[in-house]
């Protein structure tokens, strides 16, 4: 029996590939040993089987869609925090000053520590305030009296619409924003 050079395997005898290593076998024979015929006979390679290799397996993107979701919330967080510190909730909406569009020379300043003034030269009146606003309802404290008035309010952009709660018939006092 003869074995392959390359790694050892046992050979067929009419083999011309080891099952092994796929390696050509290569006969050492004397010369002029071969027939013309065999000599002729066209040899067609055999395909050496190779073994699959299975792919990689990818990461997961999981953890992508994580962080997307992450920075997309602090982007959120970060547009609810600017609103909210430059006036668009609660005292902070109303924050400013306001003057009567119809023809009085009353003006409103509210500030947004909840402080303010009124000022209303045609009546004498000049007087700081200290105010809050809920909802659609507008609290307004002269603490020189030590009196409270409530009213419900009314924002459309630069336009705010005050009416007393407590004596509606009295007209509402519209004011643009200064």
């Amino acid at each position: 029996m003869k074995y392959c050079k390359y790694c050892g395997a046992p050979l067929w005898p009419d083999g011309l590939y080891c099952t092994e290593c796929g390696k050509k076998i290569e006969f050492e024979e004397p010369a002029g040993a071969v027939e013309e015929s065999e000599k002729a006979v066209p040899v067609q390679e055999v395909p050496v089987h190779e073994e699959k290799k299975e792919p990689e397996e990818k990461p997961k993107k999981g953890w992508l869609k994580f962080v997307v979701a992450a920075v997309f919330a602090a982007f959120l967080c970060g547009i609810g925090g600017w609103f909210f510190a430059n006036g668009r909730s609660g005292n902070n909406t109303l924050a400013g000053k306001w003057q009567a569009v119809d023809g009085q020379l009353l003006t409103i300043e509210l500030e947004k520590d909840g402080t303010g003034l009124i000022d209303n030269p045609s009546l004498g009146l000049e007087q700081n305030i200290t105010w809050t606003a809920d909802g659609t309802e507008l609290v307004i404290t002269l603490p020189v009296y030590g009196s409270s008035s409530a009213y419900e309010y009314k924002l459309d952009g630069d336009t705010l619409t005050i009416i007393s709660e407590t004596n509606p018939d009295d007209g509402a006092i519209v004011l643009s924003r200064k």
